[in-house]
């Protein structure tokens, strides 16, 4: 059921990947792997999934707020259908001629060193 989902790209793998595992840390139901299962999606197919992190949002919004980019009302990145509108958006937006890894390598780096 998931890897038929991940294979044709489908946007709610990433969701049947991060709950309903039951999973939880004390005091909580469950935890949300949004995270892995973004990472987990791309290793399977990496030309339909970006890998989504709180270094790769952090700089979206940045590059959001300075150049305007993406013109939308959602801002919330951890919902993978607005985060892959997002994505796109930035490729679109600049041109970029690269893969999602390429891109998500740049903007994981980038975003983990920019607090410095």
């Amino acid at each position: 059921m998931i890897l038929p989902a991940i294979e044709t790209g489908k946007i709610e793998a990433v969701e049947m990947i991060a709950t309903g595992h039951g999973i939880g840390r004390k005091g909580c139901k469950e935890s949300v792997f949004y995270s892995f299962s973004t990472k987990f999606c791309n290793y399977l197919n990496p030309k339909a999934y970006p890998i989504f992190d709180s270094h790769v949002e952090k700089m979206l919004k940045a590059y959001n707020r300075n150049f305007g980019f993406h013109t939308g009302a959602q801002n919330n990145l951890r919902d993978y259908a607005i985060f892959k509108e997002w994505i796109q958006s930035l490729m679109t937006f600049f041109d970029l001629n690269c893969t999602l890894w390429e891109l998500d390598k740049f903007l994981w780096s980038y975003g983990k060193n920019s607090h410095k």
